[in-house]
């Protein structure tokens, strides 16, 4: 028959083996955090971290179920020293049931919670997601219109032509089937300063030039509209390219203009070439 003393010594070995039971769980959690589940199916973590959570609570009854039960017994011999080697009496000698269910549960949810962990470390599954090809694009111009008039965004019908000839240059170099088109706008503005009226209008050269470059890509936009392909666009702006006093006159026409390229994904377009 145990004595006050010896049932004692045996629920403070059970709380300092719930212990074990958090190190356990400290290490599961960890290896989580390592993702060492993330080549496994995403159950397998679902699994891990439900058995540690169910651990965790069993765990803590035991703790504190056993320590309430020792702490009892203490009280008992603090206050009557000689019942320490005395047996135990009837009413002290029913070991306590639902803390010791919440051990038999550490002991089986632990292990079960660990063979889920390793099996997820040695599963095998191919990833599934290739590596993106590299993207090459090739700029290649397609044309220029212009000149514009001075504190103008609009040519005239006359220049229909330079459109046109952007248009086929495109036609040209883009295959029916290609799949990633973009065409570069570059509008250019001289360097002349803008009159207070057209500074009213267009603000800056700059402006006046993304001005010239946004009415050219309306115009591609209508032209374009029954190609297979329609492009993305990008509308950018430049400076003036020519400041030297002896070429002012003509380099401000000149510089009045849009720029296009037409940039081409041929990896892209190959790959939606094949059958």
């Amino acid at each position: 028959m145990d004595t006050y003393g010896v049932r004692i010594e045996q629920y403070e070995r059970r709380e300092r083996m719930a212990i074990w039971v958090a190190a356990g769980i400290a290490a599961l959690l960890a290896f989580v955090a390592a993702r060492a589940l993330d080549r496994a199916p995403r159950l397998f973590t679902q699994l891990v971290l439900t058995l540690v959570v169910l651990a965790g609570v069993a765990g803590a009854y035991v703790r504190v179920g056993f320590e309430w039960q020792a702490t009892l017994l203490k009280r008992k011999t603090e206050t009557q020293p000689s019942l320490k080697d005395a047996p135990l009496v009837s009413d002290d000698q029913k070991w306590p049931s639902f803390p010791e269910i919440c051990w038999d549960v550490c002991l089986v949810v632990i292990p079960v919670a660990w063979i889920i962990m390793l099996l997820g470390i040695w599963w095998h599954q191919p990833d599934t997601h290739s590596p993106s090809p590299r993207t090459e694009l090739q700029s290649i111009p397609i044309g220029s219109v212009g000149p514009f008039a001075d504190c103008s965004a609009e040519l005239p019908t006359a220049f229909e032509n330079q459109l046109d000839a952007m248009v086929q240059n495109y036609n040209d170099h883009v295959t029916s089937n290609a799949s990633a088109t973009l065409v570069i706008l570059v509008g250019a503005a001289d360097n002349h300063r803008l009159a207070p009226p057209c500074a009213a209008r267009f603000g800056t050269n700059e402006q006046l030039a993304i001005s010239r470059a946004r009415w050219v890509r309306a115009r591609l936009e209508q032209k374009l509209l029954r190609q297979l392909v329609h492009p993305n666009y990008v509308v950018l702006s430049s400076g003036p390219k020519h400041l030297e006093a002896r070429a002012e006159d003509g380099g401000r026409q000149q510089d009045r203009a849009v720029d296009a390229w037409v940039a081409i994904d041929h990896l892209v377009g190959s790959a939606a070439r094949q059958p």
